[in-house]
């Protein structure tokens, strides 16, 4: 199977399996469905199909609606935490190899994995109901209070919070710039 095919299958996966399975199958079913689309975001030597499987994490998610009942609301309840633990290993490995690193840079293809998370955090829009399905209450008026904005759209910047504040140290400019204009916007 050539690349092309391999981005083939990641798109019928995206846009004809998992939003019809959602109402029919068992989560047991589900998750390793969920798991593929996880994996193949972390393929390295395929940097086209790494970048999918990242996309389509946060296009399952984003597909949520206010007051979803649908399949795709069950899908993303259970996309979420896979997408929130992706996002973490990729900007964590990034950081802990640019202090290892010393002056040296990074591999282009690294710098360009952490870019396009950044720029999917910055463009995502998730319904914050996906929020509260993953343990935070809306009637959590401590934490509503103390961070609104974990119940907004930009919910998933605050859940990554702790990590992408690290990149405040990380030696490469552009990559802080990223970083001060998502938290830009998340605190808007």
């Amino acid at each position: 199977v050539g690349e092309e095919e391999e981005l083939i299958l990641m798109e019928m996966l995206r846009d004809d399996v998992l939003p019809y399975c959602g109402k029919n199958i068992s989560n047991e079913r589900l998750q390793p469905l969920i798991s593929i689309v996880a994996q193949c975001s972390r393929i390295q030597s395929k940097r086209p199909l790494a970048n999918a499987g990242i996309n389509t994490l946060f296009y399952i998610c984003q597909r949520v609606v206010k007051d979803d009942l649908s399949p795709n609301h069950r899908v993303g309840v259970l996309t979420m935490p896979v997408l929130i633990a992706r996002c973490t290993d990729i900007l964590l490995a990034y950081l802990q190899d640019d202090r290892a690193s010393g002056l040296c840079p990074l591999p282009r293809h690294r710098h360009d994995e952490v870019v396009y998370v950044l720029t999917e955090l910055k463009q995502a829009q998730l319904e914050p109901q996906l929020f509260e399905t993953q343990g935070y209450s809306a009637s959590d008026s401590a934490l509503r209070t103390s961070c609104p904005a974990a119940f907004r759209s930009k919910g998933l910047v605050v859940r990554l919070f702790p990590t992408l504040i690290e990149f405040v140290g990380c030696k490469d400019e552009g990559l802080k710039k990223a970083l001060l204009e998502i938290l830009h916007i998340a605190c808007a």
